[in-house]
Parts: C-alpha cells; structure tokens; sequence
C-alpha cells in the first residue's frame, strides 16, 4: 500500500529533472546563438572596416596619381575619400549581415487583400455551372436525335442547330434568373462544343437581336426554348422533332439565306465635301481617283473583293484578319504616296476593319457587323485605320502591332466596343516604344 506513494512520487521527481535537462539545454543553446550572433555581427564589422580602409586608401592613391598628371584638378580629396569609406563600410556591412540574418525578409509584400478576394473568386463557381450539366445533357440529346438523318451537317443546318440551341439555353437560363452575360457565356461554350470556332461563336452571339427579329430564325429559336421547357418539365424525347425540322430547313425553296463570318473593309475620303468645295469638281474627281487605284490596288493584292463603292469609300471584304491588316496598311501607304507625287490635290482617307457574321444577298452584305465596321471607320482618326478587338486576335504571331485606344460607345452597337489602331508610321514605332 504504501509502494504506490512512492512509485509516484518517484516518477514526479523524474519528470520535474527532464524538465530542468531540457531547460537547461535550451538556455544553451540560446546562450550559444546569441554568441554565434555577436560572432557574426564582429566579423562583420570589422570585415566591412577593412574593406572600407582599403577601398578609400586606393581611392586616395588614384587621385593622387591624376592629380600629379594633371588630370584633375587639386584641391580637398577629404569628402570623396570620407564619401567612399561610408559607402564601403555600410554597404558590406549590409550585405554580409544580410546575408546571415536575412533583413529583406521584413519588406517583402504580403499578398493584397483583392489578390486574396480573386483567388476566392476563381475557386468559386461561377452561375452558369448551376446550369451546366442539365444544358449539357440536353445538348447531347438533340445530337444524338439527329445524327441518323444528319450525320454530318452542312453550312445551313449548323446554323439552325446555333438558332435552336440559343432558344434553349435563353429558355434554361429565364428560368433560373440568371443574367444574360450568363447566358452568352453558356451559349458560346455550347457552340463550341458543337464544332463553332471562337470568332463564329461570338459573332453569333452579337447578332442574336437580329436574328430573333428574322421570323424564319425566330421559329428556330422557339422550337429550341420549347424544347428546353418540355425538358425541364421531365418530358421524354424531347428532341424528336428536331431531325424533321432541320430537313425542313434545308429545303431550297424555304432554305433562309444564312449568315457566314466575313472580314470587312470600310474606307472613307476625309471631308469630301470640303473637298469639292476646296478643288472644284475636277480637282475632287482626281483626288477620288487617287483614292480608288490605292484602295483596289490592296484589294487586288490581298485577295479581297470589292462589294461596292460608297461614292466616299468603298466596302470590300477579304478572307480573313490579317489580309485586311496588310491591305489597310497599303492602301494609307498608297494614298500618301499620292500626296507626296501630287500636293496640290492632296487626299486622306480613314479606314475601318471588322470581322463578324453578316448575311451576302444579290451582292450585298447586311448584319450587325456591317454596321459596326463602318462604325469603327467613322472612329477612326484621319489618315489612319482602326479595328476591333476580334481582328487583333485574329493577326496574333503575325507582325502586326496595335495601339489601344480605348473604348467607343457606337450606335446601333450594344455595349461600348475596345478599339485599337494599326500601327504603321514611324510615329506609332515611336508611340510603341513609349508603352
């Protein structure tokens, strides 16, 4: 009975002896880096003196020498020398006790709390992934529905699958309150997973106003939303009349003109009117001549394709992005040759570049971004050419180079549009430098 007591007060009397071990170790070992600390702290100075003596007795001695050969002139050398041995001194002392005790460490910059807020935000879904997998599902579905009849689509059922798959996604998208840049965003993913290249995508999705004012594209879009309602209702075989609809769209004589994803050129004579009144008819007539062989000529060399003259400019649209770049570029060069050959009937022209979706009727081209190219002309600054955020993406790893200038509200355009300026002069290599 009485063992136990003594077991215990044994095993108290064990602990409390550790504790003073690992104590009294631990006083050594501070003891111990304080010391190494001090070490440190005297090597250090004394390294960064000697360094400092000697960097300002060679100091002395250079200048003694150049002086002696008349170099510079005499005079008190004692704030240079001192100069240089508090540079010498303060300087290696820095760097030696950083080095070993790491001051840098105490300015680096915690992360800022909006940095912290973004990287909240990226983990965060965003509301279209509340949507995402129904909208998938249903997607899969209506290509799988039509895959017997139409196994591969050609150029006007692509389109009526666009309009029907935008019916259902404005449909799921109502129904869940969720924005219409929510919608967009969806939309567009769709498209590309159905095969619809970015640019397409997007040019689509701008002229999803328009389209829904076509009443041949309106009942695409509507079959595609009351589709979406039968799904999300949980009806079977909601797609099975989209095959029979498709085949019925591609019937020539109900066949709609579809629109398709050109690069459009629009140039404009600065002040034609004053021109006239400033030349004369002759003289205005030359300077329009002057206008027209620059602007054809690029059209001819970049493989483009003159839709119509404007009577101040002319329409013309090329196969892609960067064609029209080039051709802009020649047709301001051209015009500016003209001018330096002909001063007396100078010309200047502005130029717009666009590409997007745009429906061709009896030569002719119509959509919205007909309107926003000649928008993008009418921006421009004289004597210069403009374009908008889709041609830029399309000329990159080309040798083009862009100039921001911001963005321009347009009418007729929802949303102001970023537009940049082609650079080409030297002023704009300079402006570029600068940036």
């Amino acid at each position: 009975m009485i063992a136990a007591p003594e077991s215990r007060g044994s095993g108290t009397k064990g602990r409390q002896q550790a504790i003073k071990k690992v104590s009294k170790k631990e006083k050594q070992r501070t003891r111990k880096k304080a010391k190494n600390a001090f070490l440190i702290v005297l090597t250090g100075f004394a390294l960064s003196f000697l360094i400092a003596v000697i960097g300002s007795v060679a100091v002395t001695l250079i200048l003694f020498q150049l002086v002696e050969a008349g170099m510079v002139p005499g005079g008190n050398r004692n704030p240079l020398v001192f100069g240089t041995f508090i540079l010498l001194f303060f300087g290696t002392a820095f760097t030696y006790l950083n080095k070993n005790f790491n001051f840098m460490r105490l300015f680096k910059r915690k992360p800022k709390e909006k940095h912290k807020a973004a990287e909240k935000k990226k983990k965060e879904k965003s509301p279209a992934d509340s949507v995402k997998p129904d909208f998938l599902k249903f997607l899969t579905d209506a290509v799988t529905s039509i895959q017997k009849d139409h196994p591969q689509l050609n150029t006007f059922s692509k389109f009526g699958m666009n309009l029907y798959m935008s019916g259902a996604c404005s449909m799921i998208c109502q129904a869940k309150a969720l924005a219409n840049d929510v919608m967009v965003s969806l939309l567009k993913d769709s498209l590309g997973l159905m095969g619809t290249n970015a640019a397409s995508a997007q040019s689509f999705c701008d002229e999803i106003p328009t389209h829904g004012s076509n009443p041949r594209y309106a009942g695409m879009i509507q079959a595609g939303g009351q589709a979406m309602q039968n799904f999300m209702s949980g009806q079977p075989n909601i797609n099975e009349g989209l095959s029979g609809l498709l085949t019925e769209w591609n019937l020539p004589e109900k066949r709609a003109a579809v629109p398709n994803v050109f690069t459009f050129v629009f140039t404009d004579i600065v002040g034609s009117t004053a021109m006239t009144q400033r030349l004369g008819n002759a003289g205005a007539q030359k300077a329009v001549r002057a206008h027209n062989d620059a602007v054809r000529g690029a059209i001819q060399q970049y493989n483009g394709r003159e839709v119509k003259h404007t009577g101040d400019g002319i329409m013309a649209t090329f196969p892609d992005g960067p064609s029209a770049v080039a051709a802009s570029i020649q047709m301001l060069q051209g015009v500016s040759c003209h001018n330096q050959a002909s001063p007396d009937v100078p010309v200047e022209i502005r130029v717009g570049v666009n590409t997007g979706e745009a429906v061709e009727e009896e030569n002719d081209f119509f959509g919205q971004a007909i309107r926003m190219t000649a928008r993008i002309c009418d921006k421009a600054a004289d004597g210069h050419a403009w374009v908008s955020d889709i041609v830029v993406e399309a000329c990159q790893g080309q040798k083009f180079k862009f100039l921001p200038r911001g963005k321009f509200e347009m009418k007729g355009i929802e949303k102001p549009k970023p537009l940049f300026e082609i650079a080409w002069t030297d002023a704009h290599r300079d402006e570029l430098a600068d940036l």
